[in-house]
């Protein structure tokens, strides 16, 4: 079989020969086939790590299992979350299906402040290729001061 272009490789879950051109990898100067599948930023090979193939075959059989990967879709939704006890304020940024449920695949990257949640968004929705929005906010911006009462002698 004649290798074919990355850009025709099926997309799904399951696993090709990657034909890499990487000088920083010693494995990729002596074994230029390396066992990939997709993942939301390109190529990885069964440890992770990423690769960047110019060319693809089948993999025989047998191959390892399906990873469950699939493209992203719906958008990403900046919201407030609470954690603790004393209900401190995060923000999370998830990916909500366009069913309205979150994509339970990936996980939702959590920051303490706005500007970085906001960034991490910008960020991922560059990778992903989903847009991004402010979801539930009312509490973003305002400063959350603790009040007990005193207990009434």
């Amino acid at each position: 079989m004649t290798p074919a272009s990355i850009e025709t490789a099926p997309l799904g879950d399951g696993w090709i020969l990657g034909l890499v051109h990487d000088d920083d990898r010693p494995a990729a100067r002596h074994h230029p086939w390396v066992i990939l599948t997709r993942c939301d930023t390109g190529w990885a090979d069964e440890d992770g790590y990423l690769w960047s193939p110019t060319h693809w075959a089948r993999l025989p059989d047998p191959q390892p299992p399906a990873t469950g990967w699939r493209p992203p879709a719906g958008e990403i939704v900046v919201e407030v979350g609470w954690f603790g006890e004393e209900r401190s304020p995060v923000w999370l940024a998830s990916i909500v299906c366009p069913d309205g449920s979150y994509d339970e695949e990936r996980q939702p990257d959590v920051r303490t402040t706005v500007a970085a949640i906001e960034e991490c968004a910008r960020k991922w929705s560059g990778e992903i290729g989903l847009p991004w929005r402010r979801g539930q906010m009312s509490h973003a911006d305002a400063v959350v001061v603790p009040f007990t009462r005193k207990p009434r002698p």
